[in-house]
C-alpha cells in the first residue's frame, strides 16, 4: 500500500493518495469548509512519495486560504499538534492520527460544531469518524486478479517495464464532519 519497495521494479497495485486527496479538499470546500489544515507524519509521507501533501499543495497552490501543512518528522504528539492548531485555527483537520479529535476535545474544542476532522486512513481499528477507506480489500483482489493474469500469458521475473494500477479512497461519512 505504498511505495517502499524500489528494487526489482515490480508492478504495484496502490490507493491514489494524490487523488484521493484533491477530492477530499473538493468535497470538504462543498461542505464550506474554507480553512483546512494537513497534519501528516513524515515517516509517513516518504512511503508514500508525499502524495498527500502534493495533492493538498496542488489543490491549494493558487488559493489565498491555503493553511501551511504540518509534516512533522517524528510522531505527531499533542503539543506539536496544538500549537500548530492555535498558530493557525483550521476549520477542519485532515490527517492520519486519529488522536487528534480527543486531542481537541481536552483543549475544549467541540467537533465536529468548531473544528472538525478527517481520518485520511479508516481501519477497523478506527474509532467512529469521517474519513477515506483506501479499500485493502479490494486493492488485494486487483493483486490477485493481476498475477492470476501474469500467470496465464506466463509472465515470469522482473517485468521490462512496471506498471501501477490506482484506485481512489472511498469517502465514508462519520461524526466528525458537519453535515453538508
Amino acid at each position: 500500500m505504498d511505495y517502499s519497495l524500489t528494487r526489482p521494479h515490480l508492478h504495484a497495485i496502490l490507493p491514489d493518495h494524490f487523488l484521493s486527496m484533491v477530492h477530499t479538499l473538493e468535497r470538504l470546500e462543498a461542505r464550506g469548509y474554507r480553512r483546512i489544515g494537513l497534519c501528516l507524519e513524515q515517516r509517513k509521507e516518504v512511503r508514500l512519495k508525499n502524495k498527500w501533501t502534493a495533492g493538498y499543495l496542488a489543490h491549494f497552490r493558487d488559493a489565498t486560504d491555503g493553511l501551511p501543512p504540518l509534516v512533522v518528522p517524528q510522531e505527531l504528539t499533542r503539543e506539536i499538534f496544538l500549537e500548530w492548531f492555535r498558530r493557525h485555527r483550521p476549520e477542519v483537520v485532515v490527517g492520519h492520527v486519529q488522536e487528534i479529535v480527543a486531542w481537541l476535545q481536552a483543549e475544549g474544542v467541540s467537533v465536529p460544531q468548531d473544528t472538525g476532522f478527517f481520518n485520511l486512513n479508516l481501519t477497523e481499528r478506527t474509532g467512529p469518524c469521517a474519513g477515506l477507506d483506501l479499500q485493502p480489500q479490494r486493492l488485494g483482489a486487483i493483486a490477485v486478479e493481476t498475477v492470476v493474469g501474469m500467470m496465464h500469458r506466463q509472465e515470469r521475473g522482473v517485468p521490462a517495464q512496471a506498471q501501477s494500477v490506482t484506485l481512489e479512497g472511498l469517502w465514508n461519512e462519520g461524526p466528525t464532519l458537519r453535515r453538508g
